[in-house]
């Protein structure tokens, strides 16, 4: 088993690409904001299979 080691700047620019990617994906669905979530809006947001979830 490889093991790499990360530097700070590298654990910066991930969090920053992984916000901005959250970001985005949050923009692009129509979903609105509700407590709860129909399993099919999960389906679609995580865009997995019935059996999956």
């Amino acid at each position: 088993m490889q093991i790499k080691i990360l530097t700070e700047p590298e654990l910066l620019t991930f969090k920053s690409e992984f916000i901005e990617e959250i970001k985005k994906t949050i923009k692009s669905n129509d979903l609105t904001i509700t407590q709860w979530l129909r399993s099919s809006a999960i389906i679609k947001l995580l865009k997995i299979s019935a059996g999956t979830l």
